[in-house]
């Protein structure tokens, strides 16, 4: 158990910086009752690193990102995660993955409205124990986390596919990303400069295609390759995070369980 107000601040700051870089504020409110209310902390703050992390992809530069708790009469505590600079409301994916009750609320034309339902109302009873976990459904809640994050990447052409300008484009990112997945050092600058392009000329063509920014994107198919690797080879966990340009096998496995909830080696 823990407060709901370190649960979140937890939570921001694990995208304090990347929130820097794109020029997206975070602003949370809640008032001191609700702040101190205290809740099992692991889902909460699983479901919205889940849902901030596809946020921030989305979010435009210089958007936000506004967290309101409110308690509603009947004592039911709902978390509002509301993005500004983007209509998402028709993603009805950004809810994959959650375990606690969500929905998507239309927003107004550039805002969208996420509503996580943290607790019950006082009248209801308490939900039952979850099953405990067997095989079967510990490997499918796997391939479902890693399905729900890669199908964006992996779908990307095919959206793509009535626009030949851009899906040659995206083809000819991909291509220097993946030929470049082994070097540690390898990162926006550099894709910049062997696509020929300033760093705001790739940024300004690459982000209305990929909805996220392109750092975002290059760690994405470093993850996604390396899922494969973890699937498909003998490589051990280290050998696969050199081979996929993370500096540390520990970097690696951090990087791994934000996405995912789950380690490498699992």
């Amino acid at each position: 158990m823990a407060k709901l107000f370190e649960i979140i601040q937890n939570t921001l700051s694990q995208f304090e910086q990347e929130a820097l870089t794109e020029h997206i504020t975070f602003n949370f409110q809640a008032s001191k009752a609700i702040a101190d209310h205290e809740i099992e902390s692991s889902v909460l703050q699983h479901d919205l690193t889940h849902l901030l992390r596809q946020l921030l992809s989305f979010t435009p530069e210089n958007g936000s990102i506004i967290i309101n708790a409110i308690k509603q009469e009947n004592g039911e505590l709902i978390l509002e995660v509301i993005n500004v600079g983007i209509d998402l409301h028709v993603f009805t994916g950004l809810l994959h993955g959650l375990s606690i009750p969500a929905r998507i609320i239309e927003n107004g034309e550039d805002s969208t409205k996420f509503e996580l339902h943290i607790s019950k109302p006082t009248s209801e009873q308490p939900n039952q124990p979850s099953p405990p976990l067997t095989d079967n459904n510990f490997y499918l809640e796997i391939q479902n986390r890693l399905q729900s994050h890669f199908s964006k990447t992996e779908n990307l052409l095919n959206v793509l596919k009535n626009n030949p300008a851009d899906t040659a484009f995206l083809t000819r990112v991909n291509r220097v990303i993946e030929e470049n997945f082994s070097k540690t050092q390898f990162d926006v600058n550099r894709l910049a400069e062997l696509m020929n392009m300033s760093r705001t000329q790739l940024y300004r063509k690459i982000k209305p295609i990929i909805r996220q920014s392109a750092s975002s994107y290059i760690r994405s198919l470093r993850l996604q390759k390396a899922k494969e690797l973890l699937e498909t080879s003998e490589y051990r966990v280290s050998e696969i995070a050199f081979l996929t340009g993370f500096e540390t096998a520990s970097h690696f496995s951090k990087v791994f369980v934000k996405a995912f909830g789950i380690t490498p080696s699992s």
